[in-house]
């Protein structure tokens, strides 16, 4: 036998107790091949494939939610999701057992085509623990059912063993949650790290109930309800996923989230936001600023708002502009201090307001059966109302108008009264159609009260007079009847603030561009809102200045030279110079209204031009006329 004793060694202490080289070493340690779904009980495995679900389908998805319970009808669901933006559902159908047999697959799926439930969906999943895949009857019979699902309008998925798995590996947290945190680091591709935050919000996300929107962005999540018909103003909340804000939400006023949202739908860069500072003396840190709010964000935090506020505004547009297109209220100002949103469309004196009233009485629909017997009389409101549909309105109430005076309802020693539109709604309070034939907007309300009800107001008036001015009993037909004319155009006048909803180069003249270019400047000269004005805009006026000076005859070169501080030489030499300055550096209300000012003394100078170059001021203006309508409804729906 050889010796296989080894020789002993001297050791030198030196190298014993100096220091000693790292050592790489190659360790083999696998991940988890599976979970343990035989030891989750049937409930569990339900909330694990609901959440799972959320995961997934990220916004596509609002909730997933377990359906039904114990002793109710399921229909073969147990879990549905509610779909972002649609009426259909995605249903899911868990089963967590050890043995699927040949048939099962057709009985499942049947019992889910066999009962009402299957036309709220659109899209089918079947959760399995067990592995389909391995056997090929099961594979084939999956396919057939899967056909047979498509044939109904619905797309069917199947999360055998296998499908959950690939799933489950990108999920630790949820691993973690159902089957604990050593299966979740050996299982997941993605090990568990703790890090800053005791959970992230998922990147990038939108998702929407109606009017109910959150946004998220890894650190930062946004709930708001933006403005609709039910309730048109705007309430938020803004939560942090940091763990030193855990649980916490902030509350932001509407007024201040939507001035916020305008301003970085306008903004050029986002250097200074005006819902956050640079904290001095610490880089790459902000001072997140709102009532009663103060935060230490840092760049990434900051981001993710920026993200999440830009996309807010994308919604907040779409659905003011939906109301605004319903309710046509963009030319009339909101009167303060109401309980519902009211909107101003005419400023009267309290007699014309009381004739009106009486006008309403006598007219009650009640009283009579000709085109004006169509009011609902009542005291201190105009209520438009037709008991039997007729060619022109359908049966039911049409308008009821108020008299307000600044700051609420009128009181008796009011001189001037505020006639008031608000929105009509049902019984419940819920929002109605909005038709001439129906309920009124706004813009058919005002038309209706200058066109309309005046006119017959004062007529009906001026035969009042004259019936009585005859009253002289048996010397009546010896008296000449006088004709009575009343004037109402002192007690009745518009409080529109536009002349028009959107600018049209249909059938404008010069008269209407100076009306146009007037109001613009009588808006912007006072700009004091947050969101920036656009350089571009103030360019494309002065462009326009240059091109018309050439065009009218002895324009007043003193007042626009000294509107726009130009020099001496040439004034389109001097323009021309203006214009070669950069967008930013004419981003300011100054500059605009001192080009507005400038553009309407051409105008009124000008004796006639031709229908091309008037076209071409409404293309110049409308930007300009389209922001002055985003502002207003920003200032009516916040």
């Amino acid at each position: 036998m050889a010796d296989t004793s080894e020789t002993p060694r001297e050791l030198d202490l030196n190298k014993l107790l100096g220091h000693q080289e790292p050592q790489e070493y190659l360790a083999y340690e696998p991940k988890l091949s599976s979970l343990p779904f035989d030891q989750v009980s049937w409930q569990s495995f339900q909330k694990l494939s609901a959440r799972l679900l959320e995961a997934v389908f990220g916004g596509k998805v609002i909730q997933a939610l377990i359906y039904g319970g114990l002793g109710q009808a399921q229909y073969g669901i147990d879990v549905i999701a509610l779909k972002s933006g649609s009426s259909k559902q995605i249903v899911l159908q868990c089963k967590n057992v050890k043995n699927v047999k040949n048939g099962e697959l057709r009985k499942w799926i049947g019992e889910f085509l066999s009962k009402r439930k299957r036309g709220d969906a659109d899209h089918y999943i079947l959760c399995l623990s067990f592995p389909v895949e391995n056997d090929v009857k099961l594979v084939e019979e999956w396919s057939e059912q899967e056909q047979l699902l498509d044939r109904e309008g619905i797309y069917a998925e199947l999360w055998d063993q296998s499908r959950l798995y690939s799933l489950l590996r990108d999920q630790a947290r949820l691993v973690a949650e159902f089957f604990g945190e050593r299966i979740a680091s050996s299982f997941c591709a993605c090990p568990l790290i703790p890090d800053r935050y005791p959970e992230r919000y998922r990147s990038e996300l939108i998702s929407q109930n109606g009017n109910y929107f959150v946004f998220e962005n890894e650190t930062a999540r946004l709930d708001i309800f933006f403005p609709d018909d039910r309730m048109p103003r705007v309430s938020a909340s803004l939560s942090f996923a940091r763990a030193d804000l855990s649980g916490i939400t902030f509350t932001i006023p509407g007024s201040t989230l939507v001035d916020w949202l305008q301003w970085i739908g306008h903004a050029k860069d986002l250097y200074k936001p005006p819902y956050a500072l640079q904290a001095i003396g610490f880089k790459g840190r902000h001072v997140f600023c709102a009532s009663d709010i103060r935060l230490m964000l840092d760049d990434s935090e900051l981001g993710h708002i920026h993200w999440i506020f830009n996309n807010a505004w994308v919604a907040y547009k779409k659905a003011a502009t939906e109301i605004e297109i319903k309710w046509r209220f963009l030319r009339f100002d909101p009167i303060e201090g109401t309980q519902k949103k009211t909107f101003a469309l005419a400023g009267v004196s309290r007699q014309l307001w009381e004739m009106m009233l009486a006008f309403a009485r006598e007219h009650d629909c009640n009283k009579g059966k000709s085109e004006w017997y169509i009011f609902d009389a009542a005291p201190g409101a105009l209520k438009v109302y037709v008991e039997h549909g007729t060619e022109r309105f359908e049966r039911g109430y049409h308008l009821i108008m108020y008299g307000y005076q600044e700051g609420g309802r009128i009181l008796p020693h009011e001189d001037t009264i505020m006639l008031g539109w608000t929105p009509l709604t049902s019984i419940s309070d819920e929002p109605v159609e909005m038709h001439p034939r129906l309920a009124w907007d706004a813009e058919y309300t005002h038309d209706w009260i200058f066109r309309e009800l005046v006119p017959a107001v004062k007529k009906w008036i001026e035969g009042r007079q004259e019936e009585e001015s005859s009253s002289f009993g048996i010397f009546a037909r010896f008296i000449p009847r006088r004709r009575v004319d009343v004037d109402l155009s002192s007690h009745i006048y518009s409080l529109e603030k536009m002349p028009v909803r959107f600018m049209s180069s249909g059938t404008v003249t010069l008269a209407t561009l100076v009306e146009y270019a007037e109001v613009l400047q009588s808006f912007f000269h006072v700009y004091r809102r947050t969101a920036q004005i656009s350089g571009e805009a103030v360019l494309t006026i002065l462009r326009l200045l240059m091109r018309l000076v050439l065009l009218i005859q002895m324009p007043d070169e003193h007042y626009i030279r000294g509107n726009l501080q130009l020099g001496d030489g040439a004034l389109s030499a001097e323009l021309s110079k203006l214009i070669q300055r950069s967008p930013d550096a004419l981003s300011n209300p100054v500059w605009l209204d001192m080009s507005l000012r400038s553009l309407i003394a051409l105008l009124r100078d000008a004796q006639e031009l031709p229908h091309s170059e008037l076209v071409l001021i409404v293309e110049a203006l409308a930007p300009l006329w389209t922001r002055m309508a985003e502002d207003r409804f920003c200032d009516c729906l916040r």
